[in-house]
């Protein structure tokens, strides 16, 4: 998404999956700020401060961005949102997490400020972890069924072991392992 044309793009998908809210791994802006698309969508951001590397985003449409009480840019790898709704607030984490080749200390560290922000929402709002977290969670639920479903592929890796640890930590359940999907849409 480094050029604002692919935003627009990536709005007009948003619009026609009927999403008031969408996360992005990977969107190489620089720095941190909010932008209005010309669909009337809005994107807030953080990303490197030199390089077109990395980054994350949230792109909302204009109902969502009316709901939007604050949001705050935390590094690179994430960016914390919180939102008026109809029952209770909400909080959205966008994640983008070092893949399973990291340097350990790179991964503890993603983590460790994943569960310092989680750990600093309001205990009374909706909370959702998302984005792209480099894991394979597996089939196997048998070790974390309170975390899993019976719908994931492959094998656990160790990234896989770190997401479900801070999900099982946190009270968190990984949708995506659910709900059953054909195999070509589990995996990017």
């Amino acid at each position: 998404m480094a050029d604002i044309s692919k935003a627009a793009q990536v709005a007009k998908e948003m619009k026609n999956y009927g999403m008031d809210i969408l996360g992005i791994s990977e969107s190489r802006w620089k720095g941190a700020g909010e932008t209005k698309l010309q669909s009337g969508d809005t994107v807030i951001y953080v990303g490197d401060d030199e390089h077109q590397v990395k980054g994350v985003a949230i792109m909302m449409n204009e109902r969502a961005k009316k709901s939007l009480m604050e949001w705050t840019p935390i590094n690179k790898r994430m960016i914390k949102a919180r939102f008026y709704s109809k029952y209770k607030k909400l909080t959205v984490i966008q994640a983008y997490a070092p893949t399973n080749d990291a340097k350990e200390e790179e991964k503890e560290e993603f983590y460790q400020q994943l569960q310092d922000n989680v750990s600093s929402c309001n205990k009374n709002d909706m909370l959702i972890v998302m984005g792209d977290l480099n894991a394979k969670v597996g089939k196997d639920d048998s070790h974390m069924q309170e975390v899993l479903g019976k719908h994931g592929c492959g094998t656990i890796n160790e990234n896989g072991e770190l997401l479900c640890n801070f999900c099982q930590i946190n009270g968190l359940i990984i949708t995506g392992s659910i709900f059953p999907h054909k195999e070509i849409h589990k995996v990017t």
